[in-house]
C-alpha cells in the first residue's frame, strides 16, 4: 500500500508521460546551455566590435536568433503536453474521490483546484529548478576560471543557502498545511456559514497567505545581502587586475546569472512545500491504491 506523497505523485506522472517530458525538458536544457554560453559570446562580440570586426561580432546576433527560436518552440510544446497531463490527472482525482465512502463534494472541489499545482510544478517550477541548477553550477565554474575570488565567494554563498534550506522548508510546510486545510472548507463556509463566519474564515486565510509571502520576501532580502557581497568582491577583483571590456562583461554577467538563479530558490522551496502537503490530501492513483 503506497502512501500519499508529492514525490510519489510527481514520479508517477513522470513515468506515465516520460516521452513528452523528455522532449520538453530537452528543449529546456538546450535553452539553458545557450544562456550559459551567452556571457562568453557577448564578451567576445564586445571585443570584436571594439576592434571593428563586424563579421566575427555577428555571432552574437546569430546566437540571439537561435535562443528565441528554441524558446518559442518549447513554449508551444509546453502548452500541448501539460494541458493533456492535467486532463488525465483531474479525471483520476474526481473518480477516486467519488469512489470513497466519505465522499464530500466540497473537499473534492478543493482537491481538483489543488491538483492543478502538480501541473504548474512540472510546467513552471521544475524548468525553473532545472534552469537554476544549471545556471548556478555553470556560473560558479566559469567564475572560478575567469575570476577565482568571485567564484569562491559564490561557492561560500551556496554553502550558506543550502545549510538553511531545510529549516526554511519546514516553516513553509507548516503554513501550507494550515492554508490547504482552510481551502478544503471553502465550499462549506460559502454555503452554510453566517457573514461573520465567512469574514473570519477568509481573514485567517489571508493572514496565512501573507505569512507565506513574508517568508519568501525575507528570503529575497537575504539574497540581496549575498548580491552585495558577490558584486563587491567582483568589483575589487576586477579593479586590481588588467582586463579588457569583454572580460568585465563576462564576469558581471555570470555573477548576475548566479544571483538571479539563486533568487529562484525561495520560490522553488515554497512550491515544493506546498506540493508536499497537497500530496497527502489528493489521490491521483489509477488502481485503488494511493500514489
Amino acid at each position: 500500500m503506497h502512501t500519499k506523497s508529492a514525490f510519489n505523485t510527481l514520479k508517477t506522472m513522470a513515468k506515465q508521460n516520460y516521452k513528452k517530458l523528455i522532449i520538453t525538458f530537452g528543449l529546456v536544457l538546450l535553452e539553458n546551455l545557450l544562456i550559459l554560453a551567452y556571457p562568453l559570446i557577448a564578451g567576445f562580440a564586445i571585443n570584436k566590435i571594439i576592434q571593428g570586426d563586424i563579421k566575427s561580432a555577428m555571432i552574437y546576433a546569430i546566437m540571439a536568433f537561435v535562443f528565441w527560436g528554441v524558446g518559442a518552440l518549447r513554449r508551444m510544446i509546453d502548452t500541448m503536453v501539460f494541458t493533456k497531463i492535467y486532463t488525465s490527472l483531474v479525471t483520476k482525482v474526481i473518480t477516486n474521490q467519488r469512489n470513497t465512502d466519505d465522499f464530500d463534494a466540497s473537499i473534492t472541489t478543493a482537491h481538483v483546484a489543488l491538483s492543478r499545482e502538480f501541473i504548474k510544478f512540472f510546467e513552471e517550477h521544475l524548468p525553473m529548478f532545472f534552469t537554476s541548477v544549471i545556471s548556478i553550477i555553470g556560473a560558479c565554474f566559469m567564475l572560478l576560471v575567469l575570476e577565482i575570488y568571485v567564484g569562491v565567494a559564490c561557492v561560500l554563498v551556496l554553502v550558506i543557502v543550502f545549510a538553511n534550506i531545510k529549516k526554511f522548508s519546514k516553516i513553509n510546510e507548516e503554513l501550507f498545511n494550515r492554508l490547504n486545510s482552510r481551502m478544503e472548507r471553502d465550499v462549506d463556509v460559502i454555503t452554510a456559514s453566517s457573514e461573520y463566519q465567512i469574514a473570519r474564515h477568509y481573514a485567517f486565510t489571508s493572514l496565512l497567505r501573507i505569512s507565506i509571502s513574508n517568508k519568501e520576501a525575507f528570503g529575497y532580502f537575504i539574497h540581496g545581502i549575498f548580491a552585495f557581497f558577490i558584486f563587491s568582491v567582483a568589483i575589487i577583483s576586477l579593479c586590481l587586475g588588467e582586463i579588457d571590456a569583454g572580460h568585465i562583461y563576462a564576469v558581471f554577467s555570470y555573477s548576475y546569472s548566479f544571483m538571479i538563479s539563486l533568487d529562484d530558490t525561495p520560490t522553488i522551496v515554497q512550491k515544493y512545500s506546498q506540493l508536499k502537503d497537497i500530496g497527502t490530501r489528493v489521490d491521483t492513483n489509477d488502481n485503488n491504491y494511493v500514489i
